[in-house]
């Protein structure tokens, strides 16, 4: 049975992201890949006007949580707020033949209404099966899925085609050398780290300094920036266990949690029993809006990073794929 429209338009996600460019920390190589590639010749197309046309298929590869996926968003963002067509690799070879037909031309479709765009391949991994035992008509399908995408190109202009990974070494070569440009998204450097943990802080009530967050960027050498918002998102939480597991408050002085404008001398906070005031409950007996919640410490953060481990493992072989495949185009 075909496949209806209803079903081909689940397997492409439409998305218009608003993150700033200045949201990315870091990864000034491969900002500066996607800013000639796709940001100029949208935005500033005055910039490229009579120069040989830039890459138009990226491939951004290196370890998980290094914010590939955002940078492609924050990228779409700032070219005019393009938008992005994500597909989904495996979808499409999991169709029929006569399907990807159909699917190719809904992409089309797709594309010219939403000029200029971002197809994001999603999962490119799932392409790159080259089993013996692979169906002939599997085979076809992966070549021409990439064929009719490149051809999409060939005929329009304002069409880029993203694609990230975390296994680039499971790719083969036609994969591979589908792609202009394969761009390594590395590991934050420590300035990076700092603007990670400074930003994920928010409006978060702390007592963290500059100096704070500087030394806990040093202490973050080989962790991702997934791996740092783990660590903020735990100490941020501190303050909120320290609640749950008291059985003594006291009142103190603070910002109403209802109106932050507003100073109350009757919030309760957590205490030890043997603290002038004491009394002893716990925080389910007191009305919401009496709850006081202290202000994060770099004590919270070097308790949480201090019991995390990092979640990338063996960079070697990003290294390898680098130097034998990266930055070509």
């Amino acid at each position: 049975m075909a496949t209806s429209t209803l079903e081909l338009d689940r397997a492409i996600m439409i998305e218009k992201p608003s993150i700033a460019w200045s949201e990315v920390a870091g990864l000034e190589e491969a900002k500066e890949v996607l800013f000639e590639a796709i940001i100029s010749p949208i935005k500033f197309p005055h910039l490229v006007e009579g120069k040989p046309a830039s890459c138009k298929r990226i491939l951004l590869f290196g370890p998980p949580g290094t914010g590939k996926s955002y940078l492609v968003r924050a990228a779409a963002a700032e070219a005019n707020h393009s938008t992005i067509l994500s597909v989904s690799a495996s979808y499409v070879i999991s169709t029929l033949l006569s399907d990807l037909n159909r699917l190719i031309q809904r992409i089309s479709d797709l594309v010219h209404t939403h000029k200029p765009c971002i197809i994001l391949v999603e999962e490119v991994d799932s392409l790159c099966s080259s089993r013996s035992d692979e169906r002939e008509e599997t085979q076809r399908l992966k070549t021409e899925f990439l064929g009719m995408i490149q051809a999409m190109q060939s005929y329009s202009d304002g069409i880029f085609v993203l694609s990230a990974t975390s296994t680039p070494w499971m790719l083969n070569s036609s994969i591979r050398q589908f792609f202009d440009k394969r761009v390594y998204i590395s590991l934050p450097e420590e300035n990076a780290r700092f603007m990670i943990f400074k930003s994920n802080l928010g409006n978060t009530a702390h007592y963290l300094t500059e100096d704070n967050l500087h030394i806990l960027a040093g202490e973050t050498n080989g962790c991702s920036g997934a791996d740092i918002v783990v660590v903020v998102r735990d100490a941020l939480m501190q303050p909120v266990r320290e609640i749950q597991s008291a059985t003594y408050f006291k009142q103190v002085s603070g910002s109403s949690p209802i109106d932050k404008t507003t100073v109350c001398d009757d919030l309760l906070a957590p205490c030890s029993p043997d603290e002038s005031g004491a009394i002893k409950m716990s925080w389910m007996e007191m009305p919401s809006d009496k709850l006081f919640l202290r202000p994060v410490t770099m004590t919270d953060m070097l308790k949480s990073l201090h019991g995390f481990k990092p979640a990338v493992g063996d960079m070697d072989k990003f290294d390898k794929f680098r130097e034998d495949f990266g930055q070509e185009g």
